[in-house]
């Protein structure tokens, strides 16, 4: 959202952002997801994956710091490799949030590992933790569901 978010202040109000991951390649013609931005209602449009839903791949430290609801987790897993974005308050405001939680440094909620606070006292991992380790144990226990966290399909329930 870093990135969105600084690309996004250099536009005019109105103009429309298209973010694609690195491996998304159009080959055609864009004027349809320009198209979207134009005409999504308050400037920000996601693509879902109406399969999935945000139980199975949000980490329980996000659904606590989040307060999410049953209903929210049930809801369809947003893409995170595709958004179109047109300059509005909304979606300002919207990046703004995604970003606020993205980079908490006190939480973690973004990071694909189980949160750092929660690490038996002396680990001096900062990032990821290697195989076995035994810091990298979910500390929080974990919806039923729940089959990986995947900071690239963050969930957007709380913005």
């Amino acid at each position: 959202p870093f990135y969105l978010l600084k690309r996004l202040a250099k536009l005019a109000d109105g103009d429309v952002l298209v973010h694609l991951d690195y491996d998304l390649t159009i080959t055609d013609d864009a004027s349809a997801l320009f198209c979207l931005g134009q005409n999504a209602e308050r400037g920000v449009a996601l693509i879902h994956f109406p399969c999935w839903t945000d139980r199975q791949w949000s980490k329980a430290e996000l659904v606590r710091a989040l307060n999410a609801t049953d209903a929210m987790l049930d809801t369809a897993q947003v893409y995170g490799g595709v958004v179109v974005l047109r300059k509005t308050p909304f979606a300002v405001q919207f990046l703004r949030e995604w970003l606020q939680v993205a980079t908490d440094p006190d939480r973690d909620l973004s990071e694909d590992v189980p949160c750092r606070r929660h690490d038996p006292p002396g680990c001096e991992q900062r990032a990821r933790h290697p195989p076995g380790c035994e810091c990298a144990e979910w500390a929080t226990p974990q919806d039923p569901a729940f089959r990986e966290h995947r900071h690239d399909q963050f969930p957007t329930y709380p913005v």
